[in-house]
């Protein structure tokens, strides 16, 4: 669990550390694969993360680079599903944030199929 939550919060961190720019074709799939392995490890694996833990931190962590990168890209969409996360991750809602989480790998997705040549 420790691997997939680390590789979501370099990706987002990474990205939103240049939060002036848009996400590169290469980061909008690196960061849309992260999301879906921690959506795998929560919803699939029936994944649990203890409130208050270091991986419940790191679940925050995820959640501001993806506003973020929402706020760069100048992307609704993306906004409000950060936002979904953000709400439920406060709420401690598994389940919202899982749906969250999946309405922003499908938009990331959405972004991909768009703006980047295969």
């Amino acid at each position: 669990m420790r691997k997939v939550l680390l590789g979501c919060v370099l990706a987002a961190a990474s990205f939103a550390a240049n939060a002036d720019a848009v996400l590169s074709c290469e980061e909008v799939d690196q960061v849309g694969e992260s999301l879906t392995g921690l959506g795998v490890y929560l919803e699939d694996e029936n994944g649990e993360i203890g409130e208050g833990s270091p991986e419940d931190a790191a679940l925050g962590d995820v959640v501001t680079g993806l506003a973020d990168i929402a706020e760069a890209e100048g992307d609704e969409d993306l906004a409000n599903a950060s936002l979904g996360m953000a709400n439920a991750w406060a709420d401690n809602d598994r389940d919202a944030f899982t749906d969250a989480l999946a309405d922003a790998v499908a938009k990331l997705a959405v972004i991909s199929a768009q703006d980047c040549p295969e």
